[in-house]
């Protein structure tokens, strides 16, 4: 005996085929699944129809109930649910391309980044490139990051004295950020005084914007021998005596008085001229 719902059994115990009638509907995209209103019932199998009207989209042949999901915004199963069953991710919108997304703005999709959109949602303003000001001087260095300042124009972010708006100082460091060092700054020129006799070495000089170094004396070049002392020889004997301006007075008011003496005495006017001369080379 047939299990066949379309089969039952006379009473001879003998099958018997009975037909029951299909209701069929139009199937356009021939993908074995109708849509529609019923077109007819048929007990014979009708070309063209489909013996099922679950078609959610009977123009689209990839379209039908138990088709595998894929991510493109349509009910591709027939299930009434759109990409279901697929993994989503968030993506935020990358304005400044500094590779930081901005929290406010998203997108959720199944198939990757749109277009200036990244995983990243950690920038603080995704209208402009921000900075590392590691000194907090508002000035900024390197390449861009999350959240920071406007600008990387510092030329030294570990010291917040050093930015492009710093007043330069005599430090022999840009303070400024204008790739010129101790620029606009007045100099002087010092002299080794190594003897320390306050005449200073021409050979042996600094130019400096922050006084005198150690051991030189400004704008002295005179000494003729840095390494040892050197006194006054006004006999030419080889030997001298202390030189100092106090000295150099007394010998000059000896010198004057013997003029005048000479004037008095009625001397030769040669002899005066050659006395004023030897004053005036001492005190030169």
């Amino acid at each position: 005996m047939s299990s066949d719902p379309a089969v039952t059994s006379a009473d001879n115990g003998s099958d018997i085929i009975i037909s029951i009638p299909l209701d069929y509907y139009t199937d356009n995209d021939e993908d074995s699944y109708g849509a529609g209103p019923l077109i007819i019932s048929s007990c014979v199998v009708q070309g063209g129809l489909a013996a099922n009207a679950d078609d959610c989209n009977d123009n689209d042949n990839s379209i039908y109930p138990g088709v595998t999901e894929i991510c493109n915004a349509i009910d591709d199963d027939c299930d009434g649910v759109t990409d279901d069953g697929l993994t989503f991710v968030t993506y935020y919108e990358d304005l400044d391309t500094d590779g930081f997304g901005n929290p406010l703005v998203s997108q959720n999709t199944c198939d990757g980044p749109p277009a200036g959109f990244i995983l990243d949602n950690t920038d603080c303003n995704d209208t402009q490139l921000l900075y590392l000001d590691a000194d907090s001087d508002t000035y900024g260095t390197g390449a861009p990051i999350a959240c920071g300042v406007s600008n990387n124009t510092d030329c030294d972010d570990n010291n917040g004295a050093i930015n492009p708006a710093a007043t330069e100082v005599c430090n022999n460091l840009d303070d400024n950020c204008n790739l010129v060092t101790d620029d606009g700054l007045s100099f002087d020129t010092y002299y080794q005084d190594m003897d320390g006799d306050g005449f200073g070495n021409p050979a042996v000089s600094q130019s400096t914007c922050n006084g005198a170094p150690l051991g030189y004396v400004l704008d002295n070049n005179t000494d003729c021998n840095d390494t040892q002392l050197l006194y006054l020889d006004v006999d030419v004997d080889n030997y001298g005596v202390t030189y100092s301006w106090l000295a150099e007075l007394t010998i000059a008011k000896t010198v004057m008085t013997t003029i005048i003496r000479l004037i008095l005495l009625q001397r030769k006017s040669v002899m005066v001229l050659m006395i004023t001369v030897i004053v005036f080379q001492m005190m030169d």
